[in-house]
């Protein structure tokens, strides 16, 4: 009895994680392929649950069968990029600014394994070099122990300084006169529902794409929040959306209020399966916040929506 009020309490006090309609039954079996898309069939155990419950149930079939090792690595890595790697960076910049006590001037990001949803990630950060007003930092992020991400990095400032801006915000519609942007081709219950987006101008022929963001919750754009916007640079365009992120390189300018950014990307090239690229995030009102660059892994097959 005193255990079961122990449960009780411990259920009552953690916070649901976001559910999403799972099917909770994936395998082989319940796969039709008809050459050009996958078709789920049998939804006798589908319902609302956290998204983790989906990747469980396919861990546990492939156990079964016998495939764990040879198919689990690319499912975690098609999982883990919705979210923990973009989340990784702002984790990293945040320990960084804290350990140091100083604001950051850039950092750079490379993606050494998936992660998941629910893993806890543990950033460890060492002073490795630099002079009285610039500190250069390295940090390492684990999960259950196992080397996720590692991070370079650069913090402080040499004052007295004048700041001068050169880069200039392309002359496009505001986030009023612009519609809404397409986040079907995301997964439901993960960080891309916490932005409200609109698309100010998209070319997929040359590879730029200027778009609105901001957060639904009102978070301010400081170095952690910019960090996270600078990593949809794979939703920029229909042949890199899903793929995974390589690496990011983040150089932080100013912060600004809560309110919208608008992030131009330009891709660069497709070459060798991967994608690169660069952006430029600015305040509503034309300042120049962040600057970026990307390289992903194109997918294999490219997501619609």
């Amino acid at each position: 009895r005193q255990g079961a009020a122990r449960v009780r309490r411990e259920l009552e006090r953690t916070p649901l994680p976001p559910s999403a309609f799972v099917h909770a039954d994936v395998h082989r079996w319940n796969l039709l392929d008809d050459g050009q898309r996958w078709w789920l069939i049998d939804f006798d155990d589908s319902g609302f649950a956290a998204p983790e419950t989906e990747l469980s149930t396919i861990r546990c079939h492939l156990r079964a069968a016998g495939r764990f090792d040879s198919l689990m690595p690319a499912l975690l890595e098609g999982w883990g990029d919705h979210e923990g790697r973009r989340v990784a960076l702002a984790a990293a910049v945040d320990a960084l600014e804290l350990a140091s006590g100083q604001t950051l001037l850039w950092s750079n990001i490379q993606f050494l394994a998936p992660t998941t949803h629910a893993e806890e990630l543990v950033v460890s950060c060492e002073q490795c070099g630099g002079g009285q007003s610039v500190g250069q930092w390295q940090a390492e992020i684990r999960s259950n122990g196992r080397l996720t991400h590692r991070v370079s990095a650069a913090l402080g400032a040499r004052e007295p300084s004048e700041q001068r801006i050169f880069a200039a915000m392309p002359d496009v519609p505001s986030p009023a006169e612009c519609e809404s942007g397409d986040r079907s081709w995301g997964v439901p219950g993960t960080l891309g529902d916490q932005l409200e987006t609109r698309v100010a101008m998209q070319d997929d022929e040359r590879g730029i794409q200027a778009l609105w963001s901001r957060s639904q919750a009102g978070f301010a754009a400081d170095s952690g929040w910019l960090a996270i916007v600078s990593d949809f640079f794979l939703g920029a365009h229909p042949a890199s959306r899903g793929g995974s992120s390589l690496d990011d390189t983040y150089r932080h300018i100013q912060s600004a209020d809560d309110g919208w950014v608008l992030s131009v990307t330009e891709l660069a090239a497709f070459d060798r399966g991967v994608v690169h690229g660069s952006a430029r995030h600015f305040a509503e009102d034309g300042r120049l916040l962040a600057i970026s660059s990307q390289s992903g892994v194109l997918p294999r097959i490219p997501r619609t929506p």
